[in-house]
């Protein structure tokens, strides 16, 4: 219908799966895990190699995926927007974008009744968006 299949269908690679998954066992232990894992510079300088490499056009992500938790929202913007500023080099380099970006809301205890019911008020970053040059969402 004169439109290619890549401008029909966008895949993208999930960031977590293939770069933040320690592919744990049944026991939560790690099975796999790499020297770029701990460092979420050094992951994403292997994922955007990796883009390159395959030439893939977009990433999913979540939020947690880019940047450790820091001990309050005030350290966990600050290690997010470390890597953002990476992201933004890299994604500029390559021409490689987000297809889609969401929060985490699995795991932490916050969540244990719904993110918007809890009795826990206490704010988390749920989700910075990679900026688009006209500063932080």
């Amino acid at each position: 219908m004169g439109r290619r299949m890549k401008d029909q269908l966008r895949f993208s690679a999930c960031y977590w799966h293939s770069f933040n998954w320690p592919r744990c066992d049944p026991f939560w232990t790690p099975t796999l895990v790499r020297r770029w894992m701990s460092g979420a510079i050094e992951k994403a300088d292997v994922a955007f190699e990796m883009f390159r490499l395959l030439d893939v056009p977009f990433f999913a992500f979540r939020d947690v995926d880019l940047a450790p938790e820091g001990d309050d929202l005030d350290a966990s913007v600050a290690n997010l927007g470390a890597v953002v500023d990476f992201f933004e080099e890299k994604m500029a380099a390559l021409g490689i974008c987000p297809l889609w970006g969401t929060a985490y809301p699995f795991s932490h205890p916050c969540y244990m009744a719904g993110a918007a019911n809890n009795p826990d008020p206490r704010p988390r970053p749920l989700l910075l968006c990679l900026r688009t040059g006209k500063g932080r969402a």
